[in-house]
């Protein structure tokens, strides 16, 4: 039995936490980590440098040739242009909340949301704008499912919902999953 080689070796800054899952963009391979983005292209892992100055976790989300990237701590969302290897998007941040959302895309549309009871959707088409907020009154526990022009989630009430991207005027409880999703 052969052994494996170890092709790089690196020193992370930090490691992932909560529920953050790498992505696939193409051919390559993106790794949110807390603090740091990472790039791994199957022979070598680089940092992305536009995102070394995030605090939190982070979230991504792949559209078109865009990354999507949320930091929890910072609470503000960054479009990250794979091509031209920038940042061509960033949206206001988000006072006083923590998201732990992976950011949905659809079409012009970005939504995320946060622990509390709030969803925000932002038009990543548009430069500086602040986002239209829906209040639900209850806490998010899942994240988003994005299903054509929909998400769906689970709430801290243990029910399953479900938000119309584009009205974004109120969300429909769909029906009972969980007895006892309540995080706290």
């Amino acid at each position: 039995m052969e052994k494996g080689t170890i092709k790089q070796q690196l020193e992370l800054r930090q490691s992932t936490t909560f529920w953050a899952s790498p992505i696939q963009h193409k051919n390559d391979l993106i790794i949110p980590l807390t603090k740091a983005l990472y790039l791994f292209n199957g022979e070598t892992l680089e940092e992305i440098e536009e995102f070394s100055d995030t605090r939190g976790q982070l979230y991504i989300s792949s559209y078109n040739q865009n990354l999507f990237v949320v930091d929890s701590i910072y609470a503000g969302i960054r479009g990250y242009n794979m091509e031209k290897r920038a940042v061509t998007w960033e949206s206001e941040q988000l006072k006083e909340v923590n998201i732990f959302t992976t950011p949905v895309v659809y079409e012009d549309y970005l939504v995320i949301a946060n622990s509390e009871n709030d969803i925000y959707r932002f038009n990543h088409t548009v430069k500086s704008q602040s986002p239209l907020i829906l209040r639900i009154g209850v806490g998010i526990a899942s994240n988003f499912i994005p299903h054509e022009e929909y998400v769906y989630f689970v709430a801290q009430d243990g029910f399953f919902y479900r938000l119309d991207i584009e009205g974004f005027d109120y969300v429909e409880k769909l029906v009972k999953v969980d007895k006892n999703a309540d995080l706290n």
